[in-house]
């Protein structure tokens, strides 16, 4: 559909643990997309959509700007042990607005660095979206994790988008 989509994997699918465990030897790294709205001051925020405030699978919202969810993001898909993905969505992204992508490397289970992807789908945006095609970056090594303490964890900047509406 139109709109802005923001996908994320890490590693091999077939390390990846289910909520119960998984086979042995599988992966549980724990890695978080966060997707920033401009307005934003600092990631970890009210304006940061990621999974402490902008899970639709338990039904929180986060609202940006206009009223109604049209404009509001919502993370889809949220892997907390294994490979992903882990997707943020905006149906109808305000013009103008710079959004920024960025990925937190939350707990490596004793699995070390993680090689991380994302993909970015988006009807029109500046830096190569134009055509419709997504734009892939990565993958990038994320070493430390250290949960919610960003100074002692990677985080990954990605991409800013730029939103210029539906072409």
């Amino acid at each position: 559909s139109e709109g802005l989509r923001v996908e994320m994997y890490w590693n091999p699918p077939d390390r990846s643990c289910s909520p119960s465990g998984g086979p042995p030897g599988c992966d549980g790294t724990d890695v978080d997309l966060h997707l920033l709205h401009p307005a934003a001051s600092t990631w970890v925020s009210g304006l940061d959509c990621y999974y402490g405030n902008c899970n639709a699978s338990y039904g929180v919202v986060l609202e940006w700007d206009v009223p109604g969810p049209a404009d509001n993001p919502r993370l889809d898909l949220d892997d907390v042990e294994g490979h992903g993905p882990e997707n943020i969505n905006i149906d109808d992204p305000v013009i103008g607005h710079e959004y920024l992508v960025g990925v937190h490397y939350y707990d490596e289970a004793g699995w070390g660095a993680s090689q991380v992807h994302v993909r970015i789908y988006c009807a029109s945006v500046s830096g190569g979206c134009e055509s419709g095609a997504p734009v892939d970056f990565g993958p990038v090594a994320l070493t430390r994790g250290g949960n919610m303490d960003m100074s002692r964890s990677d985080f990954w900047r990605v991409a800013a988008i730029t939103w210029n509406g539906y072409k």
